[in-house]
């Protein structure tokens, strides 16, 4: 008896209940796969991405450190301003072995168009936040000359022209900094004296006023302890140790992932009733057809196996194309979410998790109807045939 080539052909008796059988298991493959990919991404990007900061302790003005977070991780326009002065005090704590400090400035109108973006004010000789990034990328830059995040220069369509107007001033693009997974990713980079003489003469920034100080601590010095001893010490401004950078970021993704997950229980457990409630009629529409299978000498097993059979045609089918529509949301959408959300986990773990949306759906698929093949299987030839 070919139990699949009967399961095949009984899958196309009801096509209509078959494909929203089938379509529900696509939406809960889907929804699983782009919920897994958004909580694994959006943890493991964070982690990444305060690494590659490559500071221990990030000072910001007092009360700015959430919004700190957001630029610095997902790029968010954010300017946020303290005196300068504030660099010679913090480099002096003991403990303390490179200083140096950013300025943002939000973009003016004349980059061949409307970009959103923060430009990014930085000392070439002292830094050791983004200079890693721009010899990774094999650039060099100058004054009058500006560096673009990936995102950036993908909006503008870099490639075109290398020249920009940045703040009614005219500068040469000198390169693309290579992908970070941060914030830097949204930012355009300027020598800190460029920034000083353009946005400062036309009022754009306040003379002396810089956004945040990083610190590289000498090895042995604990980065939450000087962290603490910062706020103690200076009560104007928020210090976070690297490990702590993007708690409150994680604790607002952490929320949104809830409702995810939420949605995600319940599709399950429409997709578990609807998989019941279809085999069960298929039982019932085919009782005497079971009664006939069973008198020629059908065992239960095949009975039960070919409605088990069914179920995971149908659920392998939805499976497949749930698996496709994931992939294509998860690709398309999670970088409107946020700039974490945009970089893949690691192939290895990308695998685990596209596994375990295939798997929700066909296991869900087939646990519905489970009950209702051990009902009909279980049912005599005789009697069968008598209710058919």
């Amino acid at each position: 008896m070919n139990l699949l080539y009967i399961a095949l052909k009984n899958t196309q008796r009801k096509p209509v209940r078959s494909l929203v059988t089938s379509l529900s298991i696509t939406l809960l493959v889907a929804f699983v796969m782009f919920t897994l990919f958004f909580l694994i991404g959006v943890e493991r990007s964070i982690e990444r991405a305060t690494d590659r900061l490559g500071a221990d302790v990030v000072v910001v003005p007092s009360g700015a450190m959430v919004i700190a977070e957001e630029f610095l991780l997902e790029g968010r326009r954010k300017t946020f301003y303290m005196d300068v002065g504030i660099v010679e005090e913090l480099g002096a704590i003991e403990g303390v072995e490179k200083v140096t400090y950013h300025v943002y400035v939000k973009t003016m109108p004349g980059i061949c168009c409307d970009v959103e973006a923060i430009v990014v004010g930085f000392d070439p000789d002292t830094d050791f936040v983004v200079t890693p990034w721009l010899e990774k990328s094999g650039v060099a830059i100058e004054r009058g000359e500006v560096v673009l995040g990936s995102t950036i220069a993908r909006d503008i369509g870099y490639g075109l022209f290398d020249t920009g107007t940045f703040f009614y001033q005219g500068f040469r693009i000198a390169g693309v900094l290579e992908e970070t997974g941060t914030g830097m990713d949204r930012s355009i980079f300027v020598p800190l004296e460029d920034i000083k003489e353009l946005a400062v003469e036309r009022g754009i920034l306040e003379e002396n006023k810089i956004s945040v100080v990083f610190l590289k601590l000498r090895e042995g010095y604990e980065p939450r302890q000087v962290a603490r001893k910062i706020e103690g010490m200076f009560p104007q401004v928020d210090a976070v140790a690297r490990g702590r950078i993007g708690e409150e970021v994680r604790s607002n993704f952490r929320e949104m992932g809830s409702i995810f997950v939420f949605s995600v229980l319940l599709l399950a457990v429409f997709a578990l009733f609807l998989s019941w409630a279809m085999f069960s009629a298929v039982a019932s529409e085919r009782v005497k057809e079971i009664g006939v299978l069973r008198a020629i000498g059908a065992k239960r097993s095949h009975i039960f196996n070919l409605i088990i059979l069914e179920a995971a045609i149908l659920s392998l089918a939805g499976g497949l194309a749930g698996l496709l529509l994931g992939g294509a949301v998860v690709s398309r959408l999670m970088d409107r979410f946020t700039l974490l959300a945009s970089v893949s986990p690691e192939p290895g773990v990308a695998a685990v998790l596209v596994l375990l949306s295939f798997l929700s759906g066909v296991s869900l698929c087939i646990a519905g109807a489970l009950l209702p093949a051990l009902r009909i299987s279980r049912m005599e030839p005789l009697s069968a045939l008598k209710d058919g």
